[in-house]
């Protein structure tokens, strides 16, 4: 399968971005399939309990990484011939998956998880979970692997083809009325096991070709020592911003059940969708930007993280503002009544990937630059603050609270989110020498204006159709043609000037004839 692709002239971050971006394009439609048949069959219940297991696991996965992941692609970033680094690593790899399953087993022993869970069968999902996420796991640091050897589109297509199964799977298992919680679970941790076995092949093959006789291998002790210099601020971070999450997240569970879980998770799930292109870009910016600090060239850091920050948030926010005012429109069309609930916290979450992506690229400047001592003190304040909003909007009034439900939580994520990104960004800028406030203005000029056109779109519209699905459709069209003509014609919007735009979609677009 891999040697169907020939693309030995396609190399630099242009044309990995694009292959990145292609790939997300499918993953696109697959969240959407994912997003929409997935809560239909398994109602808000079913939907919030598979969705916090695999919160809580991913969580506790990153507490026992403590970053070590982000080292080590960081390091193989630079030094790609070197056998005892992977060597290495892959004996990291076990002991967090070992110590994982020890917490797991004990957890399952000594917690009344049916009852805290709403379901007689939580301790089978936790077991199915911890297989698919920990699956999930190792095809990351795979990916990330096959970042760092610049053998991105190879990689890009076997995901394309696995996914797609998936989705197909999916689509049958729904339209037979045999989409539940455990045969989700089956097709996860099938296509996940796919996916890892694919992308090591694919890195072995490389690996094969370009260093197995021109290798060198690092002293384990001294691969200790570097690790420990880069993750000893991480494990802090880790430990702090998974607990929050996991305890956010128990916390809507108790005081609203998982009927509030499922409406959340639904929100966030669909708000997720427009952080796909963006997200696909960060792991190749923090290479960059550890290619570019070991040359020192801050210059060109500079550039690069202003051309892509602007450009990014303006594609990605005429997303999240369609979402979040045609939020009811897409909840009852596409779900279903059973999740009405759901639509105010999408409101609010979809708003949400807008500084997700400035999360993004300033957490990928940090790690890139090893400056993880100041990423450990901005997630230590972030995380205390974000537990303390989470208690007082969720908790109920006889415990201080506010008793929102999901849609507290939902607040809690959008504002915290803004607010320690944009804290993020003013250190950086004041890194490489950038000014701050343009990132200001551009922010909340771009939610202005699209926010103004989805609104004219969907209220000018109803005067001519009255059907909710017709309305969604030609609005949908119409919005996407003005907000296509105005990023070509502003360039405030994209952060570039009109050139320079032109050069962008050309860069960006290796595979036209």
């Amino acid at each position: 399968m891999i040697n169907l692709i020939k693309l030995k002239n396609f190399e630099g971050l242009s044309f990995r971005v694009s292959a990145k971006i292609l790939s997300n394009i499918f993953t696109l439609f697959y969240n959407l399939i994912f997003s929409f048949l997935i809560p239909r069959a398994l109602g808000p219940i079913g939907f919030g309990l598979f969705e916090l297991i695999n919160t809580n696991v991913n969580n506790l996965i990153n507490i026992v990484n403590g970053g070590t992941s982000g080292a080590f692609y960081t390091k193989l970033s630079q030094k790609q011939n070197d056998i005892g680094l992977i060597k290495f690593y892959s004996k990291v790899i076990l002991v967090i998956i070992s110590v994982l399953l020890i917490v797991i087993f004990f957890s399952i022993k000594f917690f009344d998880l049916d009852i805290m869970l709403e379901n007689k069968n939580s301790s089978r999902y936790i077991i199915f979970g911890f297989v698919f996420c920990c699956g999930l796991y190792i095809s990351n640091i795979l990916k990330d692997a096959v970042d760092a050897y610049a053998i991105t589109i190879k990689n890009e297509f076997l995901i394309i083809v696995l996914k797609g199964l998936g989705a197909l799977i999916i689509v049958y298992l729904f339209f037979s009325n045999n989409l539940t919680i455990d045969t989700l679970y089956y097709k996860e941790m099938i296509v996940i096991i796919l996916i890892t076995i694919a992308s090591f092949l694919l890195l072995k093959k490389n690996w094969k070709k370009k260093f197995s006789n021109e290798y060198v291998t690092s002293n384990p002790s001294q691969l200790i020592s570097e690790f420990w210099k880069y993750c000893h601020p991480l494990i802090v971070v880790a430990i702090f911003s998974s607990i929050s999450l996991i305890a956010e997240r128990w916390i809507l569970q108790i005081f609203g059940g998982s009927t509030e879980q499922g409406y959340f998770s639904l929100a966030l799930r669909i708000s997720s969708i427009g952080m796909l292109f963006a997200g696909a870009l960060s792991t190749l910016l923090i290479r960059e930007i550890a290619i570019l600090i070991k040359k020192n060239d801050i210059e060109r850091i500079a550039i690069l993280m202003k051309k892509s920050l602007m450009f990014m948030y303006a594609i990605v926010a005429s997303f999240s503002l369609f979402t979040c005012v045609f939020s009811e429109e897409i909840i009852e069309i596409m779900i279903g009544n059973k999740f009405t609930g759901a639509i105010i916290s999408l409101q609010v979450l979809s708003l949400y990937p807008l500084h997700q992506i400035y999360g993004q690229y300033t957490s990928s400047f940090f790690m890139g630059t090893s400056a993880t001592g100041t990423f450990r003190n901005i997630i230590i304040f972030s995380s205390l603050f974000s537990f303390l909003a989470t208690w007082l909007l969720i908790a109920p009034s006889n415990y201080f609270g506010l008793n929102l439900g999901g849609f507290g939580l939902a607040i809690k994520t959008l504002f915290v989110n803004i607010i320690f990104t944009n804290i993020s960004l003013l250190i950086i800028t004041r890194k490489i020498k950038l000014s701050f406030m343009p990132f200001i203005y551009h922010q909340v000029g771009v939610v202005i204006l699209f926010l103004i056109i989805a609104l004219f779109c969907k209220y000018s519209i109803q005067y001519i159709v009255s059907n909710q699905l017709y309305n969604l459709f030609i609005s949908g069209i119409i919005y996407l043609l003005i907000i296509v003509y105005l990023l070509k014609k502003i360039p405030f919007l994209t952060g570039l000037k009109k050139e320079e735009i032109n050069i962008y979609v050309n860069k960006f677009t290796p595979f036209k004839s």
